[in-house]
């Protein structure tokens, strides 16, 4: 009776900790993110191919690599790399946790 009440209490610890992953992911989604650097690429191309027609209409010599190039900026600080460190941490507590979940799971269905 004891081991069905912890096997209940880990299987709900378990879904709300998948609830709360997918809520999250499903909130960096729907910020809009993805769209808008999918937007930003479009204008980059947008602007390269209005130079590119106005340097073959006034009859410059054509480098595709000119137009080809992106002028990327690095937002990358020391907040940026605590972030990714941390972010680097709990994504290897969550994949360790969730292995050790599934082992005790599987363990427990065995024996049962």
């Amino acid at each position: 009776m004891e081991n069905k009440k912890v096997v209940n209490r880990l299987f709900k610890i378990f879904m709300l900790i998948l609830s709360t992953i997918y809520l999250a992911l499903f909130i960096a989604n729907n910020t809009g993110y993805y769209s808008f650097s999918l937007r930003n690429k479009k204008e980059l191309t947008d602007k390269q191919i209005i130079k590119f027609e106005e340097d073959v209409k006034n009859g410059v010599e054509i480098d595709m690599n000119e137009y080809l190039a992106l002028d990327t900026i690095s937002y990358q600080n020391n907040i940026s790399k605590l972030g990714y460190n941390i972010s680097s941490l709990v994504e290897n507590i969550v994949k360790v946790s969730v292995y050790k979940i599934f082992d005790f799971f599987s363990d427990t269905l065995e024996k049962g």
